[in-house]
């Protein structure tokens, strides 16, 4: 399967955890398990009780994105930008694992770029005609660890578009 990776999970309760338990380790952090519940409503309360619990051991997986000010030129640098231009090694306190400008399941350009740490992640990309570009981050740690990301992203997009003249290879 081309990654990332849905994995639509349809199984009786009891069998629930043991079949999450068994899909974790074939899973990267990109990929997602969508419970598709079951059809007795109580299985689907236990369900989102175990979630609780879950989030309460791993961590809470939040999402935003923001929009940032960007002019023509900015915008087409974005689009260039290497995973060179990222010169810090960590993002909000974990080790950056992979700098990313090309798609891994086909190598086609994204249009901008990802960090992905263990922590949690961002992309930025420029947005069609309009003078911005968006921000988008993930965390595995809950909203405080999420703000954390999209400041330090800010910081290194920032950093990366801040100098026309600089070209990395």
């Amino acid at each position: 399967m081309k990654k990332p990776r849905s994995v639509w999970m349809m199984v009786p309760a009891a069998a629930a955890d043991p079949t999450l338990q068994s899909l974790i380790p074939l899973l990267e952090s990109d990929d997602a398990i969508i419970d598709g519940g079951n059809s007795y409503y109580h299985d689907d309360i236990w369900g989102s009780e175990r979630g609780y619990y879950h989030t309460r051991e791993f961590g809470e997986l939040v999402y935003d994105r923001v929009e940032m000010p960007a002019t023509p030129e900015q915008k087409k640098r974005l689009a260039k930008l290497s995973p060179q231009h990222v010169e810090l090694t960590e993002l909000a306190g974990d080790q950056i694992q992979t700098v990313l400008t090309s798609a891994p399941g086909n190598g086609a350009p994204i249009g901008g770029l990802k960090v992905v740490a263990e922590c949690g992640w961002f992309a930025a990309r420029p947005l069609g005609t309009v003078r911005i570009h968006k921000i988008y981050a993930k965390s595995f740690r809950g909203v405080d660890q999420l703000r954390r990301i999209q400041e330090e992203a800010q910081t290194i997009v920032g950093d990366a578009l801040a100098a026309p003249s600089r070209e990395k290879s």
